[in-house]
């Protein structure tokens, strides 16, 4: 029965251990593809944010030497209160902007892979950072819908009704995602604005600042930015490959396969 949530697999040979070993090793390499695949959005997850880690990463260091080449070159050494003071204070808001802009750029990856004609059996993208769990649960519909769909046209054809049916399920789901990221957007847009709103203000409380003092304000600013940021992305790319490691597939075996006495 198709709603039958067990399987009975035989197979006809003259050599019993042989045909053990077959129904044994198909189980095996079917349990694998299935983890394979739900692996495949932990995967492009962590590719991406492993791609961010060595790009944020270089910035770092490049920051960190230009920081030490201009207290040598200058002999600036320490910052003032004021200057402890305007740090402190912006450093809050900066990591929210990094934030801000890390979420906007993931979901503008998550829309096009979307609104791409033909993203069948492609990698799904990474939804790293963006907190509301309607679009990640949506997107796992959509990829699970087209994983199933792709299996269906291979072994049934485009036109079988099965596979029609769950074509019009991906058509469906599709614009509720884009509803999504449009609402997501829109209040990130504005979180946005509030942020660079307040990063003006903090700006003009640095004119009041000797130059020496605003130089190395300024760029011990953009390391704590980066820092930030690394820090986070170290997190996820924990966060994933423990996700990622305690992965299982759906199926469980009941008996392994054994050779009746015929």
């Amino acid at each position: 029965s198709k709603l039958s949530s067990v399987i009975n697999l035989k197979i006809l040979d003259e050599l019993p251990q042989r045909s053990e070993d077959i129904l044994n090793g198909l189980i095996a390499a079917y349990n694998n593809a299935a983890v394979k695949d739900k692996n495949k959005l932990a995967s492009s997850t962590l590719g991406f944010v492993l791609e961010r880690l060595d790009v944020v990463g270089k910035d770092l260091t490049t920051i960190e030497s230009k920081l030490q080449q201009y207290k040598s070159n200058q002999g600036a050494v320490d910052i003032s209160s004021q200057g402890q003071l305007f740090l402190e204070s912006v450093n809050v808001n900066d990591r929210k902007l990094a934030e801000v802009n890390m979420q906007m750029a993931v979901l503008d990856q998550v829309e096009n892979y979307v609104r791409s004609k033909d993203n069948t059996g492609g990698m799904v993208p990474s939804t790293v950072g963006v907190g509301d769990p309607l679009l990640t649960e949506l997107l796992n519909k959509l990829y699970e819908a087209q994983l199933d769909y792709d299996k269906l046209k291979t072994t049934t054809g485009e036109n079988n009704p099965m596979a029609l049916s769950k074509y019009d399920q991906i058509t469906k789901i599709k614009p509720s995602i884009l509803e999504n990221i449009k609402n997501q957007k829109k209040n990130l847009e504005a979180s946005k604005a509030n942020l660079y709103s307040t990063n003006n203000r903090y700006s003009s409380m640095l004119n009041s600042i000797p130059k020496m003092e605003k130089d190395l304000l300024e760029i011990s600013r953009e390391q704590n930015i980066k820092s930030g940021i690394y820090n986070y992305l170290l997190q996820k790319k924990e966060e994933l490959a423990l996700a990622q490691a305690s992965t299982v597939a759906d199926s469980r075996i009941v008996d392994k396969a054994q050779s009746s006495f015929g």
